[in-house]
């Protein structure tokens, strides 16, 4: 029998779900598999809860000895200023469609039009008068 290495959560939980104990004719069978199935199930649970604790302990030891826990990752406010919705912006990322082009070229872009970074832009004064 193979063996996949399963790389993250979502796939562990995606390959228990495609098993189907009550295709299994024998038995004792089938109930040995939906023992392990349920113990499975239990462990996860648990590790999950033991991760969650452990993280929650390590950035209290950090706060302790001066220094951060874990960031808190916020949407930034790069994103309004340029007028870009953040989760659209994340979403597009993530789908990669490339519909929204990355922060880098757009604030390039907005920089090349105003390159001295005034809140006005230098079209909007009147013309000299000579």
């Amino acid at each position: 029998m193979t063996q996949k290495l399963i790389s993250n959560e979502k796939s562990v939980c995606d390959l228990l779900q495609t098993i189907e104990p009550k295709g299994i004719a024998d038995e004792s069978m089938r109930q040995t598999v939906e023992v392990l199935l349920n113990l499975i199930e239990q462990l996860q649970l648990k590790v999950k809860g033991l991760e969650s604790e452990n993280q929650h302990l390590r950035d209290e030891n950090n706060r302790l000895k001066g220094e951060q826990g874990q960031p808190e990752i916020k949407a930034k406010n790069k994103n309004r200023k340029l007028g870009i919705s953040f989760f659209e912006y994340v979403r597009d990322r993530i789908s990669q469609v490339g519909k929204i082009p990355f922060l880098e070229t757009i604030i390039r872009e907005k920089s090349a039009l105003n390159p001295l970074g005034w809140s006005w832009m230098p079209e909007q004064l009147p013309p000299p008068n000579y």
